[in-house]
């Protein structure tokens, strides 16, 4: 056995890669939902009327997080596993375990208590500790995730691509947490 074929395991990679592509797919469906809700909650005659106004607001900020940044990460996860070192794909795993308990306590906040929706932001928000759980829970995973997938050595031309493209991922996420906390310290 070679020390290349002991550093990427296809087999391990592609089954935490399928792992992503998954979250992927949910993601893109939980959109899709919360998109069809959206239409039905301004198409006349269908509206039930019964549904608080504040509901279409949590729903686009659902479809809006599901279909951009849920979906986008997760197939970055993707390509990412392609690239893997397996030496590291318990790590992975751990990744995406936590990718999927974010996911969950996002969508469990949604149909909470009546949760406010802060449509404002970069990227929108539920006003509820839970909500916010999930999404830093989701972005740790994803940072976490590529500072794992990163490893020394030779790189394909893909390979190189998907570091670029986690590169551009943790500058944003850096700046988001430092966007966070600086205006939660800034006390003007």
């Amino acid at each position: 056995m070679s020390r290349n074929e002991f550093l990427f395991d296809h087999n391990a990679c592609s089954r935490l890669a399928s792992g992503w592509l998954l979250l992927a797919f949910l993601a893109m469906g939980i959109s899709t939902l919360f998109a069809f809700l959206l239409v039905m909650l301004r198409t006349p005659f269908i509206n039930p009327g019964w549904i608080d106004a504040r509901f279409f607001a949590r729903a686009l900020v659902m479809h809006v997080d599901f279909a951009v940044i849920i979906w986008f990460l997760s197939f970055a996860g993707v390509l990412w596993s392609l690239t893997f070192r397996s030496r590291w794909i318990q790590g992975g795993w751990l990744a995406l375990l936590l990718a999927f308990a974010g996911v969950s306590m996002m969508l469990v906040a949604a149909f909470g208590s009546q949760p406010e929706a802060m449509l404002s932001n970069y990227i929108p928000v539920l006003q509820t500790p839970l909500f916010l759980l999930g999404l830093g829970s989701f972005g740790v995973s994803m940072t976490v995730f590529f500072l794992i997938s990163v490893g020394p050595g030779k790189v394909s031309l893909s390979g190189f691509g998907s570091r670029c493209a986690g590169i551009a991922v943790l500058t944003a996420m850096l700046v988001l947490f430092w966007n966070g906390f600086s205006s939660a310290l800034d006390t003007d």
